[in-house]
């Protein structure tokens, strides 16, 4: 009897939400795209998109490792964003397949002295969901010692 009610008490407690139940194994911090800084190469700063996700993500770019990104900067009054200021001629829609990463290259912006990000707009159904999310995707903050 006390078993049957522990699987019962265990059994509700997963459907209204106490305990993260996915089939997939995956955790929620996995369920979204992500950016991630991978090192600093003279003035070049290697980008890695990462899809952990079980569906496809897309984004804007003229080709899988040359998308559209924008640079935010960290100022005593926050963070300020820059514009995107890219050219539309060959600009597409590009898709990465569940599971794969693309690394792409960008300029280090500005000052070595300055902390910054960067950002991308990603395409991707949440794990579990069947809404597609648009959301802008950030790199950790970059330092100026991040090699």
């Amino acid at each position: 009897m006390r078993r049957a009610f522990i699987i019962g008490l265990l059994s509700l407690c997963a459907l209204v939400g106490f305990f993260p139940v996915e089939s997939t194994g995956r955790t929620a911090e996995q369920s979204i795209p992500t950016l991630t800084f991978v090192r600093r190469k003279g003035e070049e700063l290697v980008i890695r998109l990462q899809n952990p996700t079980t569906r496809p993500i897309s984004y804007s770019g003229y080709s899988s490792n040359d998308p559209i990104y924008r640079l935010s900067r960290k100022t005593l009054k926050g963070w300020t964003y820059g514009s995107l200021g890219w050219c539309g001629t060959g600009l597409g829609t590009q898709s990465l397949s569940p599971g794969r990463s693309v690394f792409f290259k960008i300029k280090s912006p500005g000052s070595r002295d300055e902390i910054f990000r960067v950002g991308m707009n990603v395409s991707f159904f949440p794990t579990g969901s069947s809404d597609k999310r648009t959301d802008t995707i950030w790199t950790a903050p970059i330092k100026p010692s991040s090699e």
